[in-house]
């Protein structure tokens, strides 16, 4: 458990330190996890079923680093008898995930790309300045 701790600590001081001061854009990906039955009952907000999957409490302070977590979506559609994938990404709290989005995005962004979120950032920050 020392070592997780470790770790959560190292983790939090590269993300204030580091990644934090960067003058630009920063993607971080992870997969996310189930919460399990002893998690969810340590948790305040218990309609939060999903978290990222990093090891140690860490996965509980990301969340108040970054400005926006998405979550992606890929949903199967048949079109002209040809199955088709479209994909989203959630950018609010709902269905267990916790979507966090401190520029005004639309809750759902069609086709996500970084070129694609960049826009729609770079949108709303231009809307913010005004």
């Amino acid at each position: 458990m020392a070592e997780y701790g470790a770790l959560r600590t190292w983790c939090y001081d590269f993300m204030l330190n580091y990644v934090m001061n960067f003058p630009g854009n920063i993607v971080i990906n992870c997969h996310e996890l189930l919460e399990s039955d002893e998690a969810m009952e340590r948790k305040i907000d218990k309609s939060i079923l999903y978290s990222p999957n990093i090891i140690g409490g860490f996965r509980d302070d990301i969340m108040g680093l970054v400005s926006n977590v998405f979550f992606l979506v890929k949903n199967q559609t048949k079109e002209g008898g040809k199955e088709v994938y479209k994909y989203h990404a959630i950018t609010n709290k709902r269905d267990g995930r916790n979507g966090k989005n401190r520029f005004g995005l639309s809750s759902l962004i069609e086709n996500p790309s970084y070129a694609v979120i960049k826009k729609a950032v770079d949108e709303a920050m231009k809307g913010e300045s005004k």
